[in-house]
Order: structure tokens, then sequence, then C-alpha cells
């Protein structure tokens, strides 16, 4: 897609991001809910991601199930949505980590990931 010449992609305007490169288009809550409806969704990365999580668990009116988290800003974290069918995962990534609240022993790279959530070892 063509830059404009001054580099600069788009702009907000009352909240909402106009692009300069592409045409874009903004979906309502119930054209989520159903492009989501019997889905089920995996994040796994940064307190970025985890905030997208928080969003679409919040916005789909998601049970979160907080019981199952080890460490309540690492996770892993699950949000489920029954009328829609729909499940929200989130588990913060690997090293590197640079804080201080995270355990190393909490730290699983994501490949095995299915082998915890079975109950195995990694």
């Amino acid at each position: 897609m063509p830059r404009p010449k001054d580099g600069t992609a788009g702009f907000y305007y009352q909240d909402k991001w106009n692009s300069l490169v592409c045409k874009n288009r903004e979906f309502t809550i119930p054209e989520i809910r159903k492009c989501l409806q019997n889905q089920r969704l995996h994040f796994w990365g940064d307190s970025t991601l985890r905030q997208w999580y928080e969003y679409f668990a919040l916005l789909m009116k998601s049970t979160l199930d907080e019981k199952k988290a080890a460490n309540s800003k690492f996770g892993p974290h699950v949000a489920v949505d029954k009328a829609f069918n729909t499940s929200f995962y989130y588990r913060h990534h690997g090293f590197p980590i640079r804080n201080s609240w995270t355990p190393g022993k909490d730290i699983h790279y994501v490949p095995n990931m299915n082998i915890i959530a079975s109950g195995g070892k990694e």
C-alpha cells in the first residue's frame, strides 16, 4: 500500500482511527460477537497482549476464571462466553522477563503449554 509522502499513516478523530493508507471498517459489537462465536482464541505474549485479552473478554461479557492463574498478572487466565461458545486464553511469554513479580517456576515456553494444560510436566 502506498504511504503518504510525509509518512503519516493516519490520525485519530473522535476516538476513531482514520487511515490515510487504506480503507478501514468499524465493526459493531454484535458483529464482533457473531464473528467470534464458536471460537477459541489464544493470547500468548506480554502485558500489552494481556490488555487485548481483557478487552475481548469484557466485550464478549465472558466469565473470567481467575482461580487457575498461578500469578494474577502472568496467568494462565481463561475467560468463557457460554452464550456464544467462545473461549479466551492468556499466558505471558517466557524469557526474557524483566520484572521482579514473576517467579521463574511460573515461566513456561509456549510449545510446552499443551503439556502443562493436560496435567503433564515440561
